[in-house]
């Protein structure tokens, strides 16, 4: 028997004790530590849930369930003020549902920064 693959060919890293789905996204979270560290970015938060539509039942009463959107990582730019939303990405993981999430998010004012 063989060992299935990752679904976009992406291996897992750990680093600080968080785990990380690919190395890029492994790799960015060393440079946002290098910026908080230096003072230039403040509360970086991993992995940070936003939903998108609550849970709900339709017209025939099944429960639909709510749709979420997880950020890789979400921080403050201490010069701006302004709350950054990242997501690292590659051609592969920009999926028609990633895209529908982006333009939910879009539609609330939240911008996602793509990090390739």
């Amino acid at each position: 028997m063989y060992k299935k693959g990752r679904k976009y060919g992406n291996r897992k890293v750990q680093i600080d004790g968080y785990t990380f789905d690919s190395v890029k996204e492994g790799n960015r979270y060393i440079e946002l530590s290098y910026l908080l560290a230096a003072g230039e970015i403040k509360d970086l938060e991993l992995q940070k849930q936003y939903e998108l539509q609550p849970a709900f039942r339709d017209a025939n009463g099944k429960m639909v369930k709510p749709i979420y959107y997880r950020a890789d990582f979400v921080y403050t730019d201490v010069k701006t003020g302004e709350t950054i939303i990242e997501d690292v990405k590659c051609k592969a993981t920009k999926t028609p549902q990633y895209n529908i999430k982006k333009k939910m998010m879009a539609y609330r004012g939240l911008m996602i920064r793509e990090i390739e």
